[in-house]
């Protein structure tokens, strides 16, 4: 298998191939994802778990490598990026040593066989929602596979693990695309562990195997009620460590599995504007004064302490052209944060109420409000939750489920229209020929910038339409 440093090489290769560097690949996808993102996928560090920007960068460099272009060993499709990044991941999870066993199975051998057929029965039950979603999908390929796909988009695939689990204690969402290559393999662990009654060699083999599945497709380590995992200190994991037993109650480490989950929305201000953006692709982008909420829960099994949050603006640049459409107007009464990006170093004013520090817990957790402003300039930007658990200080990027936030001072749109050749003319509906909202409609993009009440989207999904596709 592939590790993370054959995806940093082979990343680099494709895009020496397409004589692109990260800034003109920032500038290109128009500042969904930092410079600082693509120089440690160079670095085979911090791999993607949202494949949509990685095929976004893929499909990009590949148009420009062209077909003859020697890509030396780098993937020339997508499917072979997702596997190159699912064989990189496996790797690296791996080489995290949680078990003291590489393949896993010894440390199951120190379970009771209550535990052992408790794991068997959730595994199974993974297994099966997994087959039965991809088995729709397939059946329904000609017919119905794109509504089917926007079924799954819209619906919030997070649930809670059973007593038998020790970690995660709440599951994220499952990465479909990984889910549908592996279909053989999940069907026949699935039936080995289809209503088993006792534990024997095969079922330890299908429980270890059908487990690292599961790994790959959620993206996080599975570790069992009392399996042994290695012990780790102030600095991380240590060399020789000695083997403990994990414990959902007190065994929690915020180094190897972010203490907490946050989702974002990003809300109107009481104008409702619509806002299309020229690029290529035409990109919907917030309005000033939209507001963004971030909610705040703990995946720790005890409280975390949120000493702060921050804004970290990662671009500035003129803003493009653009389309506007004005809505109707509305009220929405709860903004608890002011911030205004055209500061050199934004700070996030509360408007009455305590302060930080706060506390979350996972019955208890928290919800900001953040009204955002600029008046000249376009900015990509995204919230850092400083927290510590455990004794343990960390910070959480929080963005718009893999891409950052983006924000656009649409007063210089609204302000002179006719001295200024920022803004279309287009209008309630009537759009001038060739304008950004028209370009992203034909394309298949989505105008709204602001979110709707379905949960954050499944990881894959673009992928996943993609292998559907034959693409």
């Amino acid at each position: 298998m592939r590790g993370p440093a054959d995806f940093g090489a082979a990343f680099t290769a494709l895009l020496e191939a397409a004589g692109a560097n990260p800034d003109s690949v920032v500038r290109a996808l128009n500042g969904a994802l930092s410079r600082n993102t693509l120089y440690d996928w160079k670095k085979g560090a911090h791999l993607p778990n949202d494949t949509r920007l990685l095929l976004q960068v893929v499909h990009l460099c590949l148009r420009l490598a062209g077909a003859d272009t020697d890509l030396r060993g780098a993937p020339r499709d997508v499917r072979g990026w997702l596997d190159l990044l699912a064989e990189a991941k496996q790797i690296r999870d791996n080489q995290a040593a949680w078990c003291v066993s590489a393949s896993g199975r010894s440390s199951l051998r120190g379970l009771d066989d209550s535990t052992l057929l408790s794991a068997a029965a959730f595994l199974e039950n993974q297994a099966k929602y997994f087959l039965g979603t991809l088995g729709n999908l397939v059946v329904s390929r000609r017919a119905r596979a794109d509504q089917l796909l926007g079924q799954l988009a819209q619906a919030q695939d997070s649930r809670q693990t059973p007593r038998c689990v020790a970690r995660p204690k709440i599951l994220p969402a499952g990465d479909l695309s990984v889910a549908y290559r592996h279909v053989g393999l999940l069907r026949a662990h699935r039936k080995a562990l289809l209503g088993v009654g006792r534990v024997d060699e095969r079922v330890l083999d299908s429980i270890s195997a059908l487990r690292g599945l599961l790994e790959e497709i959620y993206g996080v380590r599975i570790v069992f009620l009392g399996e042994k995992v290695l012990a780790t200190g102030n600095g991380g994991q240590t060399p020789g460590a000695a083997a403990v037993v994990a414990n959902p109650d007190i065994d929690f480490d915020p180094r190897i599995q972010d203490p907490i989950i946050t989702t974002t929305r990003v809300l109107p201000d009481q104008g409702r504007t619509v806002i299309v953006a020229e690029g290529n692709p035409p990109q919907a982008v917030a309005p000033s004064g939209s507001i963004f909420v971030v909610t705040v829960e703990a995946r720790a099994p005890r409280a975390v302490i949120l000493h702060g949050a921050r804004v970290v603006v990662l671009s500035r640049r003129p803003p493009r052209r653009a389309c506007m459409i004005k809505g109707v107007a509305g009220g929405l009464d709860v903004r608890r944060f002011d911030v205004d990006l055209d500061c050199e170093n934004p700070q996030m004013r509360m408007r009455g109420e305590r302060d930080f520090p706060l506390t979350v817990s996972p019955d208890d957790p928290e919800e900001f409000w953040v009204q955002a402003v600029t008046a000249a300039n376009e900015i990509t930007w995204t919230v850092a939750v400083d927290w510590v658990v455990n004794g343990i200080a960390g910070t959480t990027m929080v963005n718009h489920a893999g891409p950052p936030f983006s924000l656009y001072p649409v007063d210089l749109l609204i302000a002179e229209p006719g001295k200024q050749s920022l803004r279309t003319s287009c209008d309630y509906g009537a759009h001038e020929d060739g304008c950004p909202t028209l370009t992203l409609k034909k394309l298949g993009g989505s105008i709204g910038a602001f979110s709707s009440e379905r949960g954050p989207e499944f990881t894959g999904i673009s992928a996943l339409r993609d292998m559907l596709r034959g693409g």
